[in-house]
C-alpha cells in the first residue's frame, strides 16, 4: 500500500462494518446482551451511547494506520490523512465533550444536593477495576519482551509503575528496561490526566458557574486540583485548547435544558448541519484541539446531546453495545494492535495489511464484551455496594454522635 493510500475512508468503513458485524453476532448468539442494552433505554442517553461506539473504533482506526507509517519511517506521529488523524483525536475531544455534558448536566440538576462521595466512588470503581487490568497486561508484555528477566532492581520498577497506577499522573515511565513503554498501549493514558482534571475541578466550577452550595467539596476540589498541577503540569502541561473541549459538553448540558433548543436539535436539519461539521473536520482540519474546530464538533455533539439519532446511527443495537464497551475498546485496543500489528505481521503490504486490521477489529470486540461484563460491569456493581456501604458507616456515626451531644 502506498503511503497515501491512507487518504480514502474505504479502510475506516470496513473497519467499522467488522466492529457492527461482530457486535450484531454476539447479540444474536447471546440474547442477553441485547437485553442488558434494551435495559439501559431510558435511563441513559441513547444517542451518545451510540457515539461512544463510533468514537472508540475511530481511535482503534487512528492508532491502526499510525503503526502503518511508524514501522515505515521509525517515528510514533500523527498520519498525514485529516481523516484518519480525526478519527483519534476529534474522537477524543468528543469524549471530552462527552464527561463534560454528563457531569455538568449531574451537577446542573443536583444543584446543592449533588452527592460528591457517591461521585468519585463511581469514577473511581468505574475506570480504575479496567485500567488496572491493562497495566497487569502491559507488566507481562514488558516482561516478555524483555526475555521474561528482571532488567531493574524491584524498587526501582515499583517506583516506576507508581505514575502507571495512578493513572499516568504524573507521565508514565518506562518500566523493566523497555523503551517507549507507552505505545504498548498505542499512548492513550495521556487522555486521563485531563478526565481527572475535569473531575476534581467540578466542585469549585459548580461552586463558581452553577451555585451548588456544598462548599465544602468545592475547597477539597480546589485543593486537589492544585495538587494535580503541582505533580503533573510542570513535566507536561495540560493544553489549554485540549481543555477548551471540555467546554461543547458544558454547553451541550446547558442546551438541552431548554426544550425549544433541544427539539431544534433534533431534526432533520439539525442531522445534515451536524454531519456537516463533521465533515468538514474531517476534510479540512489535521488538529481538532483548536477553537475552529472545537466549534464545529461541538455543533456536531449539540444534535447528539439533544437526542438527534443522525438518521437512525447511533440508535442501533449493535452500534450501541459498541458504546457500551467503549471504555474497554479505548483502554486496551493499543495492545491488540500490538498483538496483530508490530509483532506478527510487519510486513504485510496492501490488502493483506487491511485484512489483519479486520481480524484485529473482531479480536477487540470480542475481548472488550468480556472485559466489560467480567470487570467493567461487577467493578460498578461493586463501586455501588462501597458507596452504600460507606454511606451507612457515616449516617451510623452521625447518629453515634448526635445521640452523645444529647
Amino acid at each position: 500500500m502506498p503511503q497515501d493510500g491512507f487518504s480514502s475512508p474505504l479502510f475506516a468503513l470496513l473497519m467499522y462494518a467488522v466492529a457492527i458485524a461482530v457486535s450484531t453476532a454476539i447479540l444474536y448468539l447471546f440474547p442477553w446482551t441485547a437485553r442488558s442494552v434494551e435495559g439501559e433505554k431510558g435511563r441513559r442517553y441513547e444517542t451518545i451511547d451510540g457515539l461512544r461506539g463510533f468514537l472508540a473504533l475511530g481511535v482503534f482506526i487512528h492508532h491502526s494506520v499510525i503503526t502503518w507509517f511508524y514501522y515505515r519511517s521509525g517515528a510514533w506521529r500523527a498520519p498525514p490523512s485529516h481523516l484518519y488523524n480525526e478519527l483519534g483525536r476529534g474522537s477524543v475531544a468528543l469524549f471530552f465533550m462527552i464527561t463534560a455534558f454528563l457531569f455538568w448536566g449531574k451537577l446542573l440538576d443536583g444543584r446543592a444536593e449533588m452527592n460528591w462521595r457517591r461521585m468519585y466512588i463511581g469514577r473511581l470503581f468505574r475506570l480504575y477495576p479496567l485500567y488496572l487490568f491493562m497495566f497487569l497486561l502491559v507488566l507481562v508484555e514488558v516482561f516478555a519482551l524483555g526475555g521474561w528477566t528482571l532488567h531493574e532492581r524491584i524498587p526501582r520498577l515499583v517506583k516506576r509503575s507508581i505514575p502507571w497506577l495512578m493513572f499516568t499522573i504524573p507521565r508514565a515511565s518506562d518500566l523493566n528496561g523497555a523503551s517507549d513503554t507507552g505505545l504498548l498501549v498505542a499512548g492513550v493514558t495521556w487522555t486521563l490526566p485531563y478526565e481527572w482534571l475535569f473531575y476534581i475541578a467540578l466542585p469549585i466550577l459548580g461552586l463558581i458557574f452553577a451555585r451548588t452550595k456544598n462548599g465544602i467539596a468545592a475547597l477539597f476540589g480546589g485543593l486537589t486540583l492544585v495538587a494535580l498541577f503541582g505533580c503533573y503540569a510542570w513535566r507536561n502541561p495540560f493544553d489549554p485548547n485540549i481543555l477548551l473541549s471540555f467546554g461543547g459538553g458544558i454547553v451541550a448540558a446547558y442546551w438541552i435544558r431548554r426544550e425549544r433548543l433541544r427539539a431544534l436539535a433534533r431534526g432533520r436539519i439539525a442531522a445534515v448541519l451536524g454531519i456537516l461539521c463533521l465533515l468538514l473536520c474531517f476534510v479540512f482540519i489535521q488538529n481538532p484541539f483548536a477553537p475552529i474546530p472545537i466549534v464545529l464538533l461541538s455543533v456536531f455533539f449539540l444534535a447528539v446531546a439533544s437526542g438527534n439519532d443522525l438518521f437512525g446511527a447511533l440508535k442501533a443495537r449493535p452500534v450501541r453495545w459498541l458504546g457500551t464497551i467503549s471504555y474497554s475498546t479505548y483502554l486496551l485496543h493499543g495492545l491488540v494492535v500490538w498483538f496483530f500489528l508490530r509483532q506478527a505481521f510487519v510486513e504485510l503490504q496492501g490488502r493483506s495489511f487491511t485484512l489483519v486490521c479486520g481480524l484485529a477489529c473482531a479480536c477487540l470486540v470480542l475481548l472488550n464484551s468480556l472485559t466489560y461484563l467480567l470487570i467493567e460491569k461487577p467493578g460498578m456493581e461493586l463501586g455501588r455496594k462501597a458507596d452504600s456501604r460507606l454511606g451507612e458507616i457515616l449516617q451510623s456515626g452521625r447518629a453515634t454522635a448526635k445521640a452523645r451531644r444529647t
